[in-house]
């Protein structure tokens, strides 16, 4: 490492910050929650606004990162220290071994709180050899970048069900037998914001809480789903509140990403193609300053979309998680999750487009169970159905044809977890002023 001073953008920051709490600091919460407060501190300086900034102290740290009480005393608790101190081990162990070649290092001085920047003299070298032929480009149709490949990595669980979605696809769903090749959009007006954007690409996949128990009484293990146990604070909270379980003990935490979300991936990759920073992540990682700093794609469940469920609060719509039904309040009708998926049944698919809250792009695609999310990804990025009398109808009627801050819901018959058909049954204005205000 050098000792060179060096003040990165805040896109390089955030996307560093990204790939570190992804990979160098492994699982520990308390390690990338400390992380992101300690970037989310230092940009003020990196924008140029140093008469914003202060140094976290020690009492501050406790207080925002751990959830201490204004009563902390660092004299008798060390917790500040001891995880400042391992992260600045994580960091130094990481820029030693796998991120060598990045152009600068994120360090933390000894007895400092706070972040400092190192330009890596050597990173210009090393780009230098990993230089990629015309001719490997053209096979490949892409080029990523190391970051893109490691963020990859990092989800190989998610990248399997990936291909394996890719094959169920490849066996031809109903919906679309029959339909001519499929005719990518990304030159579409639609897209256009996105083809321009100079901003990196975080691609979210909805993820739902899940836990399991173990059933003395049936000598078997069961995976449970709740819609009002989100995470571990609130499955802590609940067995807090009902400790009386005499057939059960806890088992693993697990949050399961749904094979419509690895399908939509795989219709959603045309549109990002070429674009040299395209970072994965699940709903429930997503942070405020991914909201500030990406153009975001959203695929997956209505209910499992996280921090980006604020959406709603410029929608036509309300979701109420509680018995998964969409509302339209100027309308007052709901659209309510199928209850037997084994046999015929309407599933309801979501898509929107809306502004960030600094001058980036969300991107929403999402229904109640896999055959919407499907259809939905399918639809918005195939050029064919963009072009479609159907779609250009819905946008002449309700007035969107700056394709910008509206949203449209598809009424979707669906069979066995697959989906038949579509109809496009709404189309509005969405209100993404009222969106993001809470993240500025």
């Amino acid at each position: 490492m050098t000792d060179n001073s060096y003040l990165p953008s805040k896109e390089d920051a955030l996307a560093q910050l990204d790939l570190l709490t992804s990979s160098a600091i492994g699982r520990s919460k308390n390690q990338q929650k400390l992380l992101e407060y300690l970037l989310e501190r230092e940009l003020p300086v990196i924008e140029g606004n140093t008469a914003d900034y202060h140094a976290p102290k020690e009492i501050e740290i406790a207080i925002d990162v751990f959830g201490k009480g204004e009563n902390f005393n660092p004299a008798e608790d060390s917790t500040v220290r001891v995880n400042i101190s391992n992260l600045r081990k994580k960091l130094e162990n990481y820029y030693l071994q796998e991120g060598s070649a990045e152009k600068f290092f994120i360090t933390i001085p000894v007895g400092a709180y706070r972040l400092t920047f190192k330009k890596n003299n050597d990173a210009s070298v090393q780009s230098e050899t990993e230089t990629v032929s015309p001719e490997t480009e053209q096979a490949s149709g892409q080029v990523f970048n190391k970051k893109s490949v490691i963020g990859a990595l990092l989800f190989m669980s998610v990248l399997v069900n990936v291909i394996a979605g890719y094959f169920w696809y490849k066996g031809a769903p109903p919906s679309f037998v029959g339909q001519t090749s499929k005719i990518n959009a990304k030159d579409h007006d639609l897209w256009s914001d996105l083809r321009k954007s100079d901003k990196p690409v975080m691609i979210v996949l909805g993820d739902v809480y899940n836990f399991s128990e173990f059933s003395k009484e049936l000598n078997r293990r069961r995976t449970i789903f709740d819609t009002n146990i989100k995470s571990d604070e609130d499955l802590k909270r609940y067995l807090a509140e009902y400790p009386e379980h005499p057939n059960t003990t806890l088992g693993f935490r697990q949050k399961l990403v749904s094979k419509g979300s690895t399908i939509a991936l795989k219709n959603v990759f045309d549109l990002v193609a070429g674009k040299d920073r395209v970072n994965y992540r699940v709903a429930s990682d997503i942070r405020a300053y991914h909201l500030r700093s990406f153009d975001i794609i959203y695929l997956g469940p209505l209910n499992g979309m996280g921090i980006l469920e604020q959406y709603f609060q410029g929608s036509h719509f309300n979701l109420s998680k509680h018995n998964l039904q969409l509302e339209n309040k100027d309308l007052s009708k709901r659209y309510s999750s199928p209850d037997n998926m084994n046999e015929g049944y309407t599933d309801y698919g979501l898509f929107a487009k809306v502004d960030g809250p600094r001058n980036n792009k969300i991107y929403i695609f999402s229904g109640f169970s896999d055959p919407s999310i499907m259809q939905v990804s399918w639809f918005m990025t195939n050029e064919g159905d963009l072009s479609s009398k159907e779609f250009e109808s819905v946008i002449n009627q309700n007035k969107l044809e700056s394709y910008n801050n509206f949203e449209m819901l598809f009424k979707v018959p669906s069979m066995d977890g697959i989906d038949i058909k579509h109809e496009i049954i709404y189309g509005g204005v969405v209100d993404s002023s009222v969106i993001w205000a809470s993240t500025d």
